[in-house]
């Protein structure tokens, strides 16, 4: 590459004209979910620093560098535009396969997740079809499970309360029994994923000792517009999810209703669950033990559940 360089500051990096057209040159395609077949390439670029270290933290992007990482701009058969990453130092096209659906797709046809304002951004395991299909399905899923007469795990029923209702696409899926032959590791059974290094944090353990993933919601998604050569914001907000305070309320009295009216909970299990920092759990009862919910946490959600009767 050539660097262009005014005083102290990066311009811009540039490609050799060899290099360019060996780029131009390479016979480029994609076994996608949306699209299957050849990409002609029109033109390259060198992306910035900050997408090429987001792809080298991928395990399919962990060799790429900003010396050896360029972006191709294609035209597919239809005639719609898709970019592609080949890896100059083996002048070989890097594509995310998806295991589960068996499918490839281009790094930067990934969409991109945000957990904190102003935090940072990190790649999917899904292009734009997969979050749209996630946004039919999760909160549902989320609402079964927290609504769940006896939950499966107590710790994240008693973070979900104090937290409320999850509205937006969230990290999650996976955890369980480690010896079993279907086992994922948490926060890997969705196309959402968070820095690596986060996880541990949304992560609890289950009366069994095992690891449970805790939602955790997203802030913003974010996917690369080729012909612009900027990024697309994408509403994250799950189908049939509270879209207002008013409804996430309505819901989450709704919640409290059912799981204060449950014979394996009760009014004044649940007042103590959602106001304690923590308890010990009795696993001879399956139920922590009587006295052993200690301090006292104080929110929205947690005073709204107090004053909710079944």
């Amino acid at each position: 590459y050539q660097r262009r360089v005014r005083g102290r500051a990066l311009i811009e990096m540039e490609l050799s004209p060899e290099l360019e057209a060996a780029v131009l040159g390479l016979a480029l395609s994609l076994d996608g979910m949306e699209y299957d077949g050849e990409l002609k390439p029109m033109s390259c670029y060198v992306p910035d620093p900050g997408r090429v270290k987001r792809w080298a933290a991928m395990e399919c992007g962990a060799d790429l560098t900003l010396e050896n990482t360029v972006c191709v701009c294609c035209k597919t058969d239809e005639g719609t535009s898709m970019e592609t990453v080949v890896d100059t130092s083996k002048m070989a096209q890097v594509v995310f396969d998806d295991p589960i659906s068996c499918c490839e797709e281009t790094l930067p046809n990934l969409v991109e997740a945000q957990y904190e304002p102003e935090g940072v951004w990190t790649p999917c395991v899904g292009g734009l079809a997969s979050i749209e299909s996630e946004k039919n399905v999760l909160f549902k899923t989320y609402e079964e499970g927290v609504m769940n007469d006896a939950p499966g795990c107590l710790p994240a029923l008693h973070r979900s309360l104090q937290r409320g209702p999850v509205t937006k696409l969230y990290s999650g899926g996976g955890g369980g029994n480690p010896s079993s032959v279907m086992y994922i590791a948490p926060h890997t059974g969705f196309s959402l994923r968070m820095p690596k290094d986060e996880v541990g944090a949304w992560t609890v353990q289950d009366e069994h000792g095992w690891d449970q993933p805790l939602e955790r919601e997203v802030h913003g998604l974010r996917l690369w517009n080729s012909d612009k050569r900027t990024y697309d914001a994408i509403d994250p907000t799950c189908n049939g999810a509270p879209t207002s305070p008013e409804e996430a309320d309505a819901w989450f009295v709704r919640l409290v209703k059912k799981l204060k009216a449950s014979p394996f909970l009760g009014e004044d299990f649940v007042n103590q669950l959602v106001k304690c920092e923590r308890y010990t759990y009795d696993p001879s009862t399956g139920r922590p033990f009587e006295d052993s919910f200690v301090g006292e946490v104080s929110s929205h959600w947690v005073q709204l559940a107090l004053s909710t009767s079944p």
